[in-house]
């Protein structure tokens, strides 16, 4: 089974996918996998450039987007192991269709600013400026994409367990 969990930055993917690894599953942190992700030139659909650095949203507001690459997803998807692959993008409602099962990590704006500005994070990605704002005009239609696809949502209010636990209730074989 080939199941995404998704949900904006803050959501809880990364972590998600780290306590689904400890529990002895396969996941993916998407945003890690080599060759999958990338800042895309919305102009050139061309990679950014090595030189490229985001000082604040309006650098690249409607210049650049996280994109995943389609051929290195289909990869991905066509290795026969069940997966759980914790990420998004800003073209992933493309690629809902190629998964089993799709999640989604609901979550309001209270809580949406609580962890990107308090929680520990790899990343500083809404702590720019522009940036939070950026993630809350994205947010309610990665969500209202996500839910009309069928996605099963998930409160992200919840801990980590439960949400693991709803998770694996509905995607192991009883």
């Amino acid at each position: 089974m080939k199941t995404l969990i998704t949900g904006v930055s803050g959501s809880g993917k990364t972590t998600i996918a780290a306590a689904l690894v400890g529990r002895g599953h396969h996941a993916l942190n998407l945003d890690k996998v080599k060759g999958l992700c990338a800042w895309i030139d919305l102009a050139t659909g061309q990679p950014a450039g090595a030189d490229f650095k985001r000082e604040s949203a309006d650098d690249w507001k409607n210049k650049y987007d996280w994109l995943w690459d389609e051929q290195e997803l289909k990869k991905l998807l066509n290795k026969p192991l069940d997966t759980y692959f914790c990420g998004s993008s800003g073209n992933q409602k493309k690629f809902y269709t190629l998964f089993d099962k799709v999640f989604l990590l609901e979550m309001d704006e209270p809580l949406l600013r609580h962890r990107v500005f308090t929680c520990e994070r790899d990343h500083d990605y809404g702590r720019r400026p522009g940036e939070i704002e950026e993630i809350l005009d994205y947010y309610q239609q990665e969500q209202d994409d996500a839910k009309a696809s069928g996605a099963i949502v998930i409160d992200a209010h919840q801990s980590v367990d439960e949400i693991i636990n709803l998770v694996l209730s509905e995607t192991v074989a009883k």
